[in-house]
């Protein structure tokens, strides 16, 4: 772990501890410069100061009418 984070990770995952229902997070090491202006979708997403991460509520992917598309655009609009 220590190796792998020591240059440069992008991960992607499901987070238990973010938010009631848990959160889908990515977790850039290091995280980029300006990181949490950047433009992510969809409109439930949001940058978390506390973790300095973006999540994505479960809740929010439950109720979506396309959870699917709604997690593959919030790891695609987070990687880029």
């Amino acid at each position: 772990m220590v190796e792998g984070c020591s240059r440069e990770l992008s991960s992607r995952g499901f987070w238990p501890g973010g938010g009631e229902e848990g959160a889908f997070t990515p977790a850039p090491t290091p995280n980029p410069g300006g990181f949490a202006d950047y433009p992510v979708g969809p409109q439930d997403a949001y940058f978390s100061s506390e973790f300095k991460q973006f999540l994505l509520p479960n809740e929010a992917v439950r109720v979506a009418p396309d959870p699917d598309r709604a997690v593959t655009q919030f790891l695609h609009t987070t990687y880029r």
